[in-house]
């Protein structure tokens, strides 16, 4: 499932996927920012690094 993440001024600020057990995020040109892996429960930056315990892609978006 594709949710569209806007601020609240209508902008669009990026996209979030659900897979199943991960959670994709992109910016609004569609790169890729990160991702929460549902299973270890951690939030993982466009490096590789786990950056945070559970689902806190929206702190991702907002430091792109």
């Amino acid at each position: 499932m594709r949710e569209m993440i806007k601020s609240a001024s209508g902008k669009t600020l990026g996209y979030k996927f659900d897979t199943g057990n991960v959670v994709l995020l992109q910016d609004a040109s569609g790169k890729s920012i990160g991702r929460f892996d549902k299973n270890t429960n951690k939030t993982f930056d466009k490096t590789g690094r786990a950056v945070y315990e559970g689902d806190q892609t929206s702190a991702l978006l907002e430091s792109e």
